[in-house]
């Protein structure tokens, strides 16, 4: 467990080789671990090696799949891998198949939801009707500030599902909670609510004041990414 641990800073930390060496041997101690498995996916999410993160996900999904709700995770991460190769339609599958959870509003399995159906967006596809669902249940979690990087998702879940005023009152709460929340997370909220809006000249600049400090609001690099690839489709549609 330590090293699955270890391998994951050591990714997060940018030594890609020592993280993978960390990480294949925390799984030949236990390929149980699903955090371990999960560390060795993101080295190879970073590197662009898309097919073998998925043949290394796949391999070892008889392991993680019996894990809780972590395993919706590893799907997200395999469901990345996917967009990186361009298999949209395999993508989607996942999430409704093996992502989506109608039963939970646990908050990483949130975060997965919005991050895949945004990325999804950007790339053209019509997601349909999942956001309205997924917003309404995201409306019952608003008002807990669980974490800067987790509270964005939730916003971007209302605006997804139009409900534009309630995304602005949770951003707002988080502007008068200070601290990251106030300069980190509402930026980027009010970014995402302008982003849905269409104004892109708003997003654009919100997100790029805040670029080089995003990093404290939480989360992983490859999950930080979604608000990367947003503030570059804003920039090309402004």
């Amino acid at each position: 467990f330590v090293l699955g641990m270890r391998s994951f800073a050591l990714e997060e930390c940018g030594d890609y080789a020592e993280a993978e060496k960390t990480g294949r041997a925390a799984v030949e101690f236990n390929a149980d671990d699903p955090w371990a498995i999960h560390a060795v996916a993101h080295v190879m999410e970073m590197q662009d090696r898309h097919q073998e993160g998925i043949d290394w996900i796949t391999g070892l999904q008889a392991n993680w799949n019996a894990a809780n709700n972590f395993r919706y995770h590893l799907w997200w991460h395999r469901a990345l891998m996917h967009l990186g190769r361009g298999d949209l339609d395999e993508a989607l599958r996942l999430y409704d198949e093996d992502i989506w959870d109608a039963e939970s509003d646990e908050y990483l399995d949130l975060c997965n939801d919005v991050s895949l159906l945004l990325r999804l967006e950007l790339m053209g596809v019509n997601v349909g009707a999942r956001w309205q669902v997924l917003a309404d249940k995201v409306a019952g979690r608003t008002s807990e500030r669980i974490l800067p990087f987790i509270d964005c998702h939730l916003v971007a879940a209302l605006a997804g599902g139009g409900q534009i005023p309630a995304a602005r009152e949770m951003t707002e709460a988080m502007a008068g909670a200070g601290g990251v929340f106030a300069s980190i997370a509402a930026p980027v909220s009010n970014a995402l609510i302008a982003h849905r809006e269409g104004d892109y000249a708003s997003t654009a600049r919100l997100l790029g004041e805040i670029r080089d400090t995003i990093v404290t609001m939480g989360g992983s690099h490859a999950q930080r990414e979604l608000f990367e690839l947003i503030l570059k489709d804003a920039e090309g549609r402004a």
